[in-house]
């Protein structure tokens, strides 16, 4: 074997690919798609010739259409990309209103001591005071205060 087609069989290739490729452009509708899809031409021709003949045009329409689907599905996942996107940007911008409508609740806020932070705010309308410590990594709640007259009606 010298690794090299003889002349007999590459005549045949030609011929086999000359005969197949003129069968399907003597079709209206393939010469239409060619017609208004010219660049793809070459893609078609070269592969025929890979194929050594055995190829036609409905295995070339199914190739293309499984290509055209798969990028379909490629911008339909970037489409829910997109949207998952947009909703997560909705939630942090419901977060920040959420973190905003708190902090307009808040009376006032400071250090009583370098391991003490006291915070007074309200909730539900009731003005409560909280004392923070420092415990090592995070601050823990150590002490609240209401004031329970604003709580309890007292009226002698």
């Amino acid at each position: 074997m010298s690794g090299t087609f003889s002349d007999t069989f590459l005549l045949k290739i030609f011929l086999k690919t000359i005969d197949s490729v003129s069968s399907d452009f003597s079709t209206p509708n393939i010469m239409l798609y060619f017609y208004e899809n010219s660049n793809e031409i070459n893609i078609y021709f070269e592969k025929y010739l890979k194929n050594f003949g055995d190829y036609s045009f409905q295995i070339y329409q199914s190739e293309i259409s499984t290509k055209y689907e798969e990028s379909n599905l490629e911008i339909t996942q970037e489409i829910k990309n997109v949207t998952v996107n947009e909703e997560e940007k909705e939630n942090f911008l419901i977060k920040i209103k959420r973190l905003r409508d708190k902090f307009k609740l808040i009376d006032y806020f400071f250090f009583i001591s370098p391991i003490h932070f006291k915070l007074s705010v309200r909730h539900q309308d009731i003005p409560f005071v909280v004392i923070f410590k420092f415990n090592g990594i995070n601050w823990k709640i150590s002490n609240i205060i209401i004031n329970y007259e604003v709580l309890i009606n007292v009226s002698n």
